[in-house]
Formats: structure tokens, sequence, C-alpha cells
């Protein structure tokens, strides 16, 4: 394969996915929020986010490891793993709505759900098949089709049949889109003739290989997902609204956590690919770490100061418990890129169990947190639990990551500054009255020419190292 066909491919993978993920964001899903109201947007989200946390008996990793192994051995006898995939599929369709009934959950809205996760478990092992062949640019296409065609369908009946909108239409139109994405996608992954391969598979084997990855997979999703389903049980008085209110910030939260994701994901194989250069890797993670960092920062400085205009431009209200939701939700953006940050860098390493147990401990202050502070403060308290247990995870494995390199010093006073003066630009654009539009205008572009001050900065690294 070309290096040039590999950058191709995932650079229109981010490209087609940054351009569609937002519209899908805020044009669709925010605007199915505001017309079918809190409570039943709010069921759904923590319904949603119940089936997410047990997403994992779903692929448990094969995906991943067929990608891998596809790439290596060219042929290979999928017969197993197929037949593995199936299985784990339908244990998770059995066992999530056998959960669901003894939580006394709406079942015909928890079908869809599942029906939908299962669909896209099944999406993503067909793709790795896809990119196992080198096929970038059609994954890159494929990987976009579901939300493309749910901005098409759901964007026509939003604008043009708005009362014709509920939740059942909204599932039904995704759970088609999501089948239509899989049809195509596995037209192309079976073009290929697979042929019985002289490596042998050991299912058994398999899946023990699989347990880290699948162990770091559930520990994430319950840190991440859990919340919205507790927020529906635990709140004392309406779970479902409450879950609605918070849904509104998470959704502003998960936009903004697609920045530490790519991150992430452009981290964890140049470190693996760079594993013996210690000092690239050092300087490399420290200007991308302190980069993100400083936009998240900046992020919420934005929030913070500017809560009501964009609660009143999001979703045409400005309620002070809404607000403060939204701000408190929106606090906790740094921690979420610590842990995409340095959890990659662990991954890379294959400090999986170093990984897992900070994982754990990180799980059960969030999970504790949310059993005494939901009761107490509904969708506040989830807020306040992802902030202890996020910063708390992100610091953790910063410090076992054991890469703070000689400019760290530098980079920190490089960052602190550039937050100061974004400071200081927000607050005499509210103290001036100014348009929020304006100053994020403003503070777009200069995050922008900061962002390419780093780059430029980062290759100017790499030139020194070579």
């Amino acid at each position: 394969m070309k290096t040039t066909t590999f950058y191709k491919g995932i650079s229109w993978l981010l490209i087609l996915n940054l351009l569609i993920k937002p519209i899908w964001i805020f044009a669709i899903d925010r605007k199915v929020q505001i017309l079918i109201g809190n409570t039943a947007y709010g069921e759904y989200f923590s319904i949603n986010n119940f089936c997410l946390v047990l997403y994992v008996l779903a692929d448990a990793g094969i995906s991943n490891m067929l990608n891998q192994k596809l790439s290596f051995y060219k042929e290979y006898d999928l017969k197993k793993l197929w037949t593995a995939k199936i299985i784990l599929t339908t244990l998770y369709v059995i066992i999530s709505l056998f959960i669901g009934w003894l939580n006394h959950l709406d079942i015909e809205l928890l079908l869809y759900v599942v029906l939908i996760q299962a669909l896209t478990s099944f999406l993503v092992f067909t793709r790795s098949i896809i990119t196992a062949h080198q096929l970038f640019m059609t994954d890159a296409i494929i990987s976009i089709i579901d939300k493309t065609l749910m901005i098409i369908i759901c964007g026509t009946i939003i604008y043009s049949f708005a009362a014709s909108m509920n939740l059942m239409v909204f599932l039904k139109v995704q759970l088609f889109c999501t089948a239509a994405a899989l049809l195509v996608s596995l037209f192309f992954a079976l073009r290929k003739e697979y042929k019985q391969s002289h490596v042998p598979i050991n299912l058994k084997t398999v899946l023990i290989q699989l347990l880290p990855f699948s162990l770091i997979l559930f520990l994430m999703s319950v840190h991440y997902r859990l919340d919205g389903f507790l927020l529906l049980k635990l709140f004392p008085g309406n779970g479902a609204e409450e879950s609605g209110i918070y849904a509104k910030g998470y959704r502003l939260l998960d936009a903004g956590n697609m920045v530490g994701y790519l991150a992430a994901s452009f981290l964890m194989p140049f470190i693996a690919r760079n594993y013996n250069h210690t000092t690239l890797i050092k300087r490399t993670v420290s200007i991308v770490g302190q980069s993100i960092l400083t936009i998240s920062f900046s992020v919420v400085l934005f929030f913070l100061i500017f809560g009501s205009w964009i609660d009143m431009h999001l979703y045409k209200v400005s309620i002070n418990y809404d607000i403060e939701v939204l701000q408190l939700c929106m606090l906790a953006l740094p921690g979420y890129y610590l842990v995409h940050i340095y959890s990659s860098v662990l991954t890379a390493k294959a400090d999986y169990w170093r990984l897992i147990n900070v994982l754990i401990v990180s799980v059960l202050v969030n999970l504790i947190a949310n059993l005494i502070l939901i009761p107490l403060y509904g969708a506040l308290g989830c807020c306040v639990s992802a902030i202890l247990s996020q910063y708390l995870c992100g610091i953790w494995l910063f410090i076992r990551a054991k890469l703070k390199d000689q400019n760290f010093g530098k980079q920190i006073i490089l960052s602190i500054l550039f937050i100061g003066f974004l400071l200081s630009l927000y607050m005499s654009g509210k103290k001036l009255a100014i348009d929020g539009w304006i100053i994020l205008g403003i503070g777009g572009i200069v995050t922008l020419l900061f962002i390419l001050f780093r780059v430029l900065h980062w290759r100017k690294s790499l030139v020194s190292l070579s």
C-alpha cells in the first residue's frame, strides 16, 4: 500500500465526518429534541446511553482484531469470526432487552435503540474488512452514509412537516438509514473472495486476547454513558425531563469531544510507529496535549461567559437551571481531553492493565458520586460527578504515562498566556455587549492561528530530532 493512499483516505474520513457530524448534531438531533420535548428526548437519551454501556457485548473487540489479522494475512477464514459476531450481537440484544425489562424501561423504545446499535456493530465489523483491504476512500464514504441519509430524510420532515416528527418516526428513520449503510458496506466487503487460510483460528484464544480491549471499552462506556441512565432511574422527580435537560449540555460536550477523539486517533498509531523514539513521543504528546487542552479551556471560558446567549440561540429558551447544567457539563471537557490523550499513550505502549486500573477507580468514583448527587441535584449532580472522575482519570493517566517533556514548562506558560488573552477578549465582549457571534468568530480565528503556530512548532521539532 502506498503511504499517500492511506493519508488520502484518512484525510477524507476526517473531512467528511467533520462536515457531516456537526450538521447532524445541531441541525437534526438538536431540532428533534426541541420538537418532541425534553421528557420524550430525555427517555430516549437515557435508554440510548444504557445500550451504549452494554455495546461491548456486541463486538468485544473482534472488529479491531479482524482488521489487524486480515491486513497481515491477506486471506483469512472469516466463517468463525462471522459466527462469533452473530452470537455476540444476539446475546447483546437479548441481555439488553432482559435488563431493560427488569428496569421497567419502555420496551418498544428499547427494542428500536438496541436494533440500531446491533446494526451499527455489524457496520463497524464490515468496515473493518474494507479498511483491512486498504479501501480507505470507500470506508470514508461509507462512514457518513447513515448520517447523510438521516440529514436528508429527517431534515425534510423537520423543516417541511414538523408536526409529523415524533420519537418513533425519528427512530424508524435512524434504523432504516443504519440498515442502508450496512447493506452498502456488505456489498463492498463481500466482493472480496475469502479463502481458507493456513492460519488457524482458535476462538477461545482470540477472546482471551481480546479481554483487555473489551474491558477498556466497557469501562470507558460506563464512565461516559451510565450517568444518563442513572439520572432516569434515580432522580426523584421527572427523571426523563431531567435527562432531557442533561442531554442538551451533553450534546455540546459530545460535539466538543470530537477534537479529543481525533487527536487520540492520530497519537495512537504515531506513538506505536515511533515506539523507540522517546524524545519524539514526549515532544509530540506535549505539543498535542497542551494545544487541545488550551482549546478546551477556551471553549469552557466562552460557555461560562456566554451561557445564556448559547442556550437562547440553540434551544430558543434561557432558563437559569438549564444554563447551569450546560456550563457545568462543558467544564468537564478538559478532563475528557486528558483521558483521550494519555489513554492513547498507554494503549499504544500496550500498557493495558495500568490503564484498566486507573479506569476502574475512576468509574467507581463516578458511580459513587452519581449515586449520592443525582437524587439531590439531578443533572447538576451528573455534571459534578463527571468533573470529579474525568479530571481524576486524566491527571492520573498523565502521571502514569511518564512523558513529561523538557519543554513542558514553556508549553504551560504559552497556554496560560493564550487563555488569558481569550479571557480578556470574552470579558471585554460581555462588558461592551458585543454580539456573541462576533466574539465567537474572533476567538475562532485566534484559536486557528494558535493551532497553526503549534503545528509549525511541532514540524520544527520533528526536523530537529531527525
